[in-house]
């Protein structure tokens, strides 16, 4: 087959996704991932990696996730795409953190954070630490959650006048926690 078919294949598997079949999409994004990588295209492999591992967190099968968004991973840093490794680590850390190894998934949101802070890519940026503000509340890590949530909004490139509310809200909390008020 040709890098056009596995191109189609990956675009095909986008619009059974969009369309929730979950279930071909996968397979789709399989297939489009081992031709991309008979071919050579490691960049094109990721992608479709990192897409196979969301679906396979999504549908439970999380160590299979975590083997695809692993093999992401490595494959976007042979290329040195950073921007795309932090999107697949990102991913990787919420299959970590539904495995319940959370510090793991901590680092891993940690990592995406710093790589797309790196790239420029604010708005991302906010969401892996939303993410991993969420991940810090579930363990009853107040502060740390607090703090990141904070961290979140500050970053955010447009923040709507309740986002503004809430970030400063949260910022005096959390000053006023740490004692810092």
């Amino acid at each position: 087959m040709t890098k056009r078919t596995a191109d189609e294949l990956q675009a095909s598997a986008r619009f059974l996704f969009a369309d929730g079949q979950r279930d071909e999409a996968l397979i789709r994004f399989q297939e489009a991932a081992a031709l991309y990588e008979a071919e050579g295209d490691v960049a094109a492999s990721g992608e479709a990696l990192n897409n196979v591992g969301v679906l396979q967190r999504m549908a439970g099968r999380l160590d299979q996730g975590t083997v695809a968004l692993e093999r992401a991973i490595a494959a976007f840093e042979q290329v040195g795409d950073a921007h795309r490794r932090a999107m697949a680590k990102a991913n990787l850390a919420d299959v970590l953190d539904k495995q319940g190894a959370h510090q793991q998934a901590a680092a891993n949101y940690e990592a995406a954070a710093d790589d797309l802070a790196r790239s420029g890519d604010a708005e991302r940026q906010a969401q892996v630490l939303r993410a991993y503000s969420l991940l810090q509340l579930r363990r009853r890590w107040w502060l740390p959650a607090l703090d990141l949530m904070v961290r979140s909004l500050a970053v955010r490139p447009r923040r709507s006048l309740s986002q503004q509310l809430l970030y400063r809200f949260l910022r005096f909390a959390r000053d006023f926690i740490a004692g810092q008020r």
